[in-house]
């Protein structure tokens, strides 16, 4: 079994691969739920598509609010497992079942059945992700160690991703999708299932560590009285708010103002794909530059990426390709460092008051994110709607100005405000030095 690292000491590949693969499975699992269960329920098991929006709201509501409580219920877990890794491996089966029901569910009770099997889903989601990015802040308290351990981490999801959209090419026609779906769903279930219990056999949790005792609202409290993280987590809304609004926006820019329907899916995969791949790079070079400048630039070269779409027509399609690949590079930096610099931010806390939430921060962590995407869905929705937009139809000049100022910028000003809020971020490499070695002092 592989062991967290000590401070000074890199932590080895088997133990990051196998910290990352639970993200596989998880993300392949969300993203088939969020591409292509509306459809299958519509098409295939002839739910109304307002009794299915209805269920996709209560749920993924849900999943917002039971973020800070499973981030709050695993800090103050105790058990010589530690207070991650029961967490993450408890939620393994529960969630590959509840993923699995979804896609069979029984003819008598449908909607009951489709309502209790996703609140359970992403219930068990929450238990899976939120424990599972404390976790890694724990690996190792060295500040590059960290870069590596959420980057691998990000990389594994993308992966996932990847994955689901290849199960989806090999889904039928919807006529024969209630017979081929389920098995499909099965062998991804219980993949997932193999993939999170993988991670006991190689990844030591220390079980040592008890947590004093708080309440949820002083939990809650001292994530937003610490200067770092409070800034962090403001700067991340903007920076995913940005990226948001993009992912919504895209499809619709492809179709209506490129008139090539087709590319949008290729220009999201190409996003992932360079963010994916240029992680590695951005790792190395992290080892030379403070991740503020980093940071700072990526959301510069986000913004002002997508700020040229304005001028683009049909003829730019190439233009488009690239602009997708300059910004999936440029994303492919946040998609660490934005993880990495909070588990610092929870070393801070450390110092001041002797405890380690990290299930708090990360909880709060994804509930921003979540709350940035909700906010980016409302803004696109207005702005489609003050244009005009008609679906299925030659859009009006109107309409396709609104199409192409909500492309370019609403995420040109997100990640600008966002890039001027980490100006201010001051919790470099060497400030990160001096707050480890008081703790260890403490100690």
């Amino acid at each position: 079994m592989v062991k967290n690292s000590e401070p000074g000491k890199k932590i080895s590949l088997p133990a990051i691969i196998f910290y990352s693969l639970p993200m596989a499975g998880g993300g392949a699992m969300n993203m088939l739920i969020a591409l292509y269960l509306m459809k299958y329920s519509t098409d295939a098991l002839f739910i109304a598509p307002a009794i299915m929006g209805l269920l996709f709201f209560v749920s993924k509501t849900w999943d917002a609010i039971n973020d800070p409580i499973f981030g709050y219920l695993s800090d103050h877990t105790r058990s010589r497992f530690g207070r991650r890794k029961i967490w993450i491996l408890g939620s393994a089966i529960p969630l590959g079942v509840f993923f699995y029901l979804l896609w069979m569910p029984s003819e008598r009770f449908i909607v009951l059945w489709m309502a209790v099997s996703l609140i359970a889903f992403y219930t068990f989601f929450t238990t899976l992700y939120v424990p599972h990015y404390s976790l890694g802040a724990e690996l190792s308290p060295d500040y590059n160690e960290r870069h590596r351990i959420y980057g691998a981490r990000a990389i594994a999801e993308n992966f996932g991703i990847f994955a689901a959209v290849g199960v989806m090419q090999l889904i039928p026609d919807t006529a024969s999708a209630r017979l081929n779906v389920p098995w499909l769903m099965f062998i991804v279930a219980a993949v997932s299932v193999v993939l999170i219990f993988s991670m006991h056999f190689f990844v030591n949790e220390n079980g040592a560590y008890q947590p004093e005792s708080t309440s949820f609202i002083e939990s809650t409290l001292g994530v937003f009285r610490n200067p770092h993280a409070r800034l962090i987590l403001i700067a991340g809304f903007f920076g995913q708010l940005g990226a948001a609004i993009i992912f919504g926006m895209t499809l619709y820019f492809a179709e209506y103002v490129m008139q090539a329907s087709s590319s949008g899916n290729f220009v999201i995969g190409l996003f992932i794909v360079c963010a994916s791949f240029t992680v590695p790079v951005w790792i190395f070079l992290l080892k030379r530059f403070e991740k503020k400048t980093i940071w700072i630039m990526a959301n510069i070269i986000l913004g002002i990426c997508f700020a040229t779409t304005y001028t683009l027509g049909k003829e730019d399609l190439n233009t488009l390709y690239l602009i997708s690949i300059f910004a999936g590079s440029a994303s492919g930096s946040i998609l660490f460092i934005h993880p990495s610099a909070l588990a610092d931010a929870v070393d801070y806390e450390e110092l001041m008051s002797g405890k380690k939430s990290q299930g708090m921060y990360f909880s709060i962590f994804t509930f921003v994110n979540k709350s940035s995407m909700a906010v980016a869905a409302m803004i696109t929705g207005a702005m489609l709607s003050v244009g005009g937009f008609q679906p299925n139809i030659i859009q009006t000049e109107s309409a396709l100005f609104y199409i192409r100022i909500t492309y370019a910028f609403f995420p040109l000003a997100a990640f600008i405000v966002a890039a001027i809020l980490l100006t201010y971020y001051s919790l470099n490499k060497e400030e990160h030095s001096r707050i480890r070695e008081a703790i260890q002092n403490k100690q």
